[in-house]
């Protein structure tokens, strides 16, 4: 077999986008990870077979190779967080123009709510009771 085994460690000064306003929030991440790579279809066996742990870290190659830069970007957004505040009490962006509500208030009018989910509402009030 032609197994590739791939270990590295990664370290870099990233920009995550925050998730309620949208600004740029510096992240440094720092990271390793240790893969094997096989080339496809040599573990094609017919029917179902069950896997150990081990084997969740295989990865498959075609005959043209490994793209390396692929396989490291892949490691590096896994290793980024799921969601990321610039600040906790982040106050986001305004539903209906836009504004950035960290930098100042907008002058949207405060809907109503539509009435449509009143029920909801008296149902999450009486939960909290």
């Amino acid at each position: 077999m032609q197994d590739i085994r791939l270990r590295a460690k990664y370290s870099g000064d990233f920009e995550v986008l925050c998730a309620r306003c949208v600004d740029p929030v510096p992240q440094h991440i720092e990271g390793e990870f240790d893969l094997l790579f096989r080339p496809s279809g040599v573990d094609g066996e017919q029917g179902e077979r069950s896997i150990s742990e081990a084997e969740t870290e295989i990865g498959y190659y075609e005959e043209s190779g490994l793209v390396l830069g692929d396989v490291v970007r892949e490691q590096v957004l896994l290793s980024l967080p799921g969601r990321t505040l610039c600040r906790e009490d982040c106050k986001g962006l305004c539903p209906r123009c836009g504004q950035n509500l960290n930098q100042g208030s907008c002058d949207c009018e405060d809907r109503t709510v539509d009435p449509r989910w009143n029920a909801l509402a008296d149902l999450a009030s009486r939960m909290k009771s």
